[in-house]
């Protein structure tokens, strides 16, 4: 439906005739509709934007959630520059919600004003449960998040190792 976060599958005839298994076997593709584990969001003018990665989506306690619809809300704020969400571990919702925000030159902004600037936006299921302030984002030579830095960075900000 229009609005709603969903995974985008491709058929035709300019698809790739098969898959290259790990094994090294060939999985046709031709006849049958490709998952590509993106996850895109299409508007009521039939434009559609890619969100994320499947693998990316935080699931918490049942709530689906996609990183960018936290970050866009978080880049809302005129004192935010960049943001990144992803969903950490946790015992009773198997996810929650983690948020790193990089501040504009000269703001200054704590961690509970940016919830309180997210709970005008967001459920609360979908707070970040988790948010720090950080003076840069890990990127790839190429500019893509990496986040698996993050994850590691909170992993050791909450246990103190990599253990």
């Amino acid at each position: 439906a229009d609005g709603v976060p969903g995974q985008v599958l491709v058929r035709g005839a300019k698809l790739a005739t098969a898959l290259l298994r790990e094994d090294g076997s060939l999985e046709p593709v031709r006849g049958r509709s490709l998952h590509t584990r993106d996850i895109a969001i299409r508007d009521a003018e039939g434009y559609v934007a890619i969100a994320g990665r499947m693998d990316d989506v935080i699931i918490r306690g049942g709530v689906k959630m996609v990183p960018q619809e936290l970050e866009d809300v978080l880049l809302a704020h005129p004192d935010v520059r960049d943001a990144a969400a992803l969903g950490v571990p946790d015992p009773i919702y198997g996810q929650e919600p983690a948020c790193f925000v990089v501040l504009r030159e000269g703001a200054v902004l704590s961690p509970q004003e940016l919830l309180a600037h997210c709970r005008a936006s967001l459920a609360g299921p979908k707070l970040p449960r988790y948010l720090r302030i950080v003076g840069s984002l890990p990127r790839s030579g190429r500019g893509k998040l990496l986040r698996e830095r993050l994850r590691r960075e909170w992993w050791l900000a909450e246990h103190g190792s990599d253990n």
